[in-house]
């Protein structure tokens, strides 16, 4: 990634703009699993859900679960994944189109070496 920055090549950055989306998605991914993990899947005592139906207990309402806060951001969770990876998709631009390896210009074939 960082060679390819580097270049003089009309889609240079392509490879990092990839890359990012790649490591955001992949840590979006693993914050949702957490969720489900610590709040929905089982009940830990000490979890934040816990923590935060015992608030709501207090204050509103004695129906509130953990499991149910937990559902809740686990719900909200992957509304923001899929909204962030559709507007980032809709943002990122389209590379042009290489018809074949001859016609790629030489800091193109060595990006592509090195990766």
């Amino acid at each position: 990634l960082y060679v390819s920055w580097y270049t003089h090549w009309a889609s240079r950055d392509l490879p990092l703009s990839k890359a990012l989306l790649f490591i955001g998605i992949m840590n979006t991914l693993y914050a949702t699993y957490d969720i489900w993990d610590d709040c929905v899947s089982r009940q830990v005592d000490r979890s934040d859900a816990s923590r935060y139906a015992e608030l709501l207990q207090k204050d509103c309402c004695g129906a509130v679960s953990p499991r149910c806060i937990g559902g809740v951001w686990f719900t909200t969770s992957i509304l923001i994944t899929v909204g962030s990876v559709v507007l980032t998709l809709h943002v990122i631009p389209e590379a042009p189109w290489i018809p074949s390896l001859t016609d790629m210009s030489q800091d193109s074939k060595f990006s592509l070496l090195i990766s």
